[in-house]
């Protein structure tokens, strides 16, 4: 399932410009990069997804759903839901092996063990929420960025070193 596919079955489904959703979230694995936003800024007020690898079980959605479900304000209710994301993987070696063999009852293939349970950092637990209304002015901002790269030779534009015949950019020190 692509994220375009997602956008089309919305669109199908009358969401758009004139009759969007209060939020879309995706609960996958490097799903929250400004590619996916964008994607989805005709649908949606706001958007939540992990740039990063989503560990575990993914999102608490027993503590996610009350949150949608109050009167707080937008900005309060996304950060308590990133609040709770980040809080459920902050758990004890003895929590680790549990849910490791919870992992394993539903998901054997996975092949998890507390050999490789280790590869999933779960201090790394990004999650990031989008006011989509923003993301024209972002597109903007970042295709002036690149076009700036891209019309000047060989130079270093904020930390970065386009070089032109290579067609690569290097990060550099400054």
């Amino acid at each position: 399932l692509k994220t375009s596919d997602v956008s089309a079955a919305l669109n199908q489904a009358g969401f758009g410009t004139d009759n969007k959703l209060w939020l879309i979230i995706e609960d996958l694995c490097l799903g929250g990069s400004l590619e996916e936003a964008y994607e989805f800024k005709d649908y949606a007020q706001y958007y939540l997804g992990s740039p990063n690898n989503v560990p575990g079980m993914g999102l608490p959605y027993e503590k996610v759903i009350p949150h949608l479900t109050t009167t707080d304000n937008d900005n309060f209710k996304l950060s308590k839901i990133i609040d709770d994301y980040r809080a459920d993987y902050k758990r004890s070696a003895k929590e680790w092996t549990s849910m490791l063999n919870e992992i394993n009852t539903y998901y054997p293939s996975l092949g998890v063990t507390e050999d490789n349970l280790a590869l999933f950092d779960f201090d790394a637990c990004t999650l990031t929420a989008v006011d989509l209304t923003k993301m024209d002015a972002v597109k903007t901002a970042v295709d002036a960025y690149a076009q700036e790269i891209l019309d000047n030779d060989n130079q270093e534009i904020a930390g970065l070193y386009f070089d032109k015949s290579a067609r690569e950019i290097t990060k550099t020190a400054s």
